[in-house]
């Protein structure tokens, strides 16, 4: 969480900043991945995204083993 915290005050910062550097673009992307990772880190524990994978895999499967019985 407070990875999340750092991450968004480094975007508003560079938002807020008038000449902004390589480093800070740097900062920034790696914030907004930070933020992302989190984001997906959350959906995963959730079990949201485990379920839909489950259920995509096995529809795959029966047709594939339908067409396997042709």
């Amino acid at each position: 969480m407070t990875f999340l915290i750092l991450a968004i005050l480094l975007i508003l910062t560079f938002f807020l900043s008038e000449k902004p550097d390589i480093l800070w673009i740097c900062f920034a992307m790696l914030a907004a991945m930070l933020v992302l990772v989190f984001i997906l880190v959350w959906f995963l524990s959730m079990g949201y995204l485990k379920f839909q994978f489950n259920h995509l895999i096995q529809k795959h499967y029966v047709e594939y083993a339908s067409l396997l019985k042709l």
